[in-house]
C-alpha cells in the first residue's frame, strides 16, 4: 500500500518506497530530528551492535531494540510536526492511509494496523467520525464486525498524509543507495522474526 509504507509485512513496517518504517538507529539524531551523514557508517553501527550484543559487552544506550525505539520516536515525531497543519496526526494519517477508499476496513484490520486491541482503537475512531473523516457501518459480509469508511473529508485528509509521505521518502531515497536500502530491510526481517521466535531460557 502506498508507498509501501503505513503497511505491515512480517508484522514489521516495509519498505517499498522507504519508510514510515524504521530507518532504525541508524541515523545520528539532532535535537530529535534526523540528520544523515553517511549511510555506509549506519550500516557498521548495525553490525557492530549486533556484535556487541552477541559478545555481552552491549550498554543499554547500545542495544539494537534501543535505537528501534528512538529512531522510530524521531520519526513519529517529525511526521507529527509535518502533518499538524492538515490537523491530523501520525497515527491518524496512517489509519486514515491503510483505509480502503472503495470497500472499507474493519475495524479489527483497523486495529491490528495500529498494535491495538479494538476497544483500545475506539476512542480514536469516535474522534474521528467526530471530526468528519469517517464513518462506520455493520459489515455485510459479517454482521458481528464493522467497517471503517472515509468520508469525503477524509479522503482529503488522506492525500495530504500521502503526499507528506511521498516527499518525505523521496527524501529519504535520495539519501539512502538501493543496496543500502536491501541490506537494511533484509536486517530489519530478520530482526522482527528472531523476535517473533524468541523464547527466554
Amino acid at each position: 500500500m502506498d508507498y509501501g509504507l503505513w503497511t505491515m509485512d512480517y508484522g514489521l513496517w516495509t519498505m517499498d518506497y522507504g519508510l514510515w518504517t524504521m530507518d532504525y538507529g541508524l541515523w545520528t539524531m539532532d535535537y530529535g530530528l534526523w540528520t544523515m551523514d553517511s549511510f555506509s557508517t549506519c550500516i557498521f553501527s548495525l553490525r557492530s551492535l549486533c556484535l556487541l550484543v552477541m559478545q555481552g559487552s552491549v550498554k543499554h544506550q547500545e542495544t539494537i531494540d534501543y535505537f528501534l525505539k528512538i529512531v522510530w520516536q524521531t520519526v513519529a515525531n517529525r511526521y507529527n510536526q509535518l502533518v499538524t497543519d492538515f490537523g491530523i496526526t501520525q497515527s491518524i494519517g496512517y489509519l486514515l492511509i491503510n483505509i480502503d477508499e472503495q470497500d472499507g476496513t474493519t475495524v479489527s484490520q483497523a486495529a491490528a494496523l495500529l498494535g491495538l486491541k479494538s476497544t483500545s482503537l475506539s476512542r480514536m475512531l469516535r474522534q474521528l467520525e467526530k471530526s468528519g473523516l469517517i464513518y462506520r457501518e455493520s459489515n455485510e459480509g459479517d454482521k458481528r464486525s464493522v467497517k471503517i469508511y472515509l468520508t469525503p473529508l477524509g479522503k482529503e485528509k488522506r492525500q495530504m498524509a500521502r503526499t507528506v509521505v511521498k516527499q518525505f521518502n523521496n527524501y529519504l531515497n535520495s539519501h539512502i543507495s538501493e543496496a543500502d536500502k536491501e541490506y537494511l530491510v533484509k536486517t530489519l526481517k530478520k530482526i522482527n522474526q528472531l523476535t517473533l521466535n524468541y523464547k527466554p531460557e
